[in-house]
C-alpha cells in the first residue's frame, strides 16, 4: 500500500513525535523518583496525551492496526485522568487507602468497560458520543476546581499550576471535544491538525522550561525547611501531629 505524506503532514508528524518525546522525558526523568498518588496519576495523564497525539496524526486508521484501540482508549481516558490530576493537586494529602472500596470497585468496573468498548470494539457504538458529553462535563468541573477558593491556596507554585491547568489544558481539551461533537470537518483538516500539534508542542516545551526553573528552587526550599527554625522554637504544648506543620 502506497502512503504519501504532504509537506504540511510531515511537519504535523514532526511536532507530534517531538511532543511525545517531551512527554516521555517528563515521565522518565522529571518524575523518575516520584512515588506519590498525584505523580502516578501524572504519568497516566502523560500516557493519555501521548495516545491522543498518536491517534489524531494525519495517518490512515488502517495503518495503526490493533494499536488504534489502545490509542483510542488512552484518548478517551484523557478527561478523567486530567480530572484526577487536578483533584490530587488540590487535595495532595489524599491516599489510595483513604478511597472507599465501593469507589475503587466502581473505578475498576468503569476501566474494564472502557477497555472493552474502546480497546476491543474501538468505539463502535453510541457510548462514544456519550463519553464526549461526559468529557465536557468533567472539563467544566476541572475549571471549577481550579478556580474555586483560589485565594485560599497559600502555596504559590500550586496556585500558578491551577491557573495553567484550568486556562490551557482544560479549556483547550474542552474545545477539542466540542469539535468531536459538532464540527468534524475542521478537526480533520490538515491546517487545523498541524496547528493543534504545534500548540501542544509549545505547551509541553513551556512546561518543561517552567519545571526546570522551579523544581530546583522547590527542592532547596524543602531541604531548608527542617533547619529553618532554631531548636526549641516549637512549643511543647502543640500536639505531636501538628508539630511538622
Amino acid at each position: 500500500m502506497t502512503f504519501i505524506l504532504t509537506q504540511i503532514e510531515l511537519i504535523d508528524l514532526f511536532f507530534r513525535f517531538a511532543s511525545v518525546g517531551g512527554l516521555l522525558f517528563i515521565s522518565l526523568v522529571w518524575l523518575e523518583q516520584s512515588v506519590s498518588l498525584h505523580l502516578w496519576i501524572s504519568r497516566c495523564l502523560l500516557c493519555c496525551l501521548s495516545g491522543y497525539l498518536l491517534l489524531t496524526a494525519p495517518i490512515d486508521n488502517a495503518i495503526y492496526g490493533d494499536f488504534r484501540g489502545l490509542f483510542l482508549l488512552l484518548t478517551e481516558l484523557l478527561p478523567y485522568c486530567l480530572w484526577l490530576y487536578v483533584f490530587t493537586l488540590i487535595k495532595p494529602e489524599i491516599r489510595i487507602k483513604d478511597i472507599p472500596w465501593l469507589i475503587k470497585a466502581l473505578m475498576c468496573c468503569t476501566f474494564l468497560w472502557f477497555l472493552y468498548f474502546f480497546g476491543v470494539l474501538q468505539g463502535s457504538g453510541n457510548f462514544h458520543q456519550v463519553n464526549h458529553i461526559l468529557g465536557i462535563v468533567f472539563y467544566c468541573h476541572i475549571a471549577f476546581m481550579a478556580i474555586y477558593d483560589f485565594q485560599d491556596d497559600l502555596v504559590q507554585q500550586r496556585r500558578k499550576l491551577r491557573v495553567v491547568v484550568a486556562a490551557f489544558i482544560g479549556a483547550y481539551s474542552f474545545f477539542l471535544t466540542l469539535l468531536e461533537l459538532f464540527d468534524d470537518s475542521l478537526r480533520t483538516s490538515s491546517l487545523f491538525s498541524v496547528i493543534n500539534a504545534t500548540t501542544i508542542f509549545v505547551l509541553i516545551f513551556l512546561f518543561l522550561t517552567y519545571s526546570a526553573k522551579t523544581k530546583p528552587n522547590l527542592e532547596q526550599l524543602k531541604d531548608g525547611l527542617p533547619n529553618s527554625a532554631p531548636q526549641g522554637v516549637v512549643n511543647a504544648s502543640i500536639p505531636v501531629i501538628f508539630t511538622s506543620d
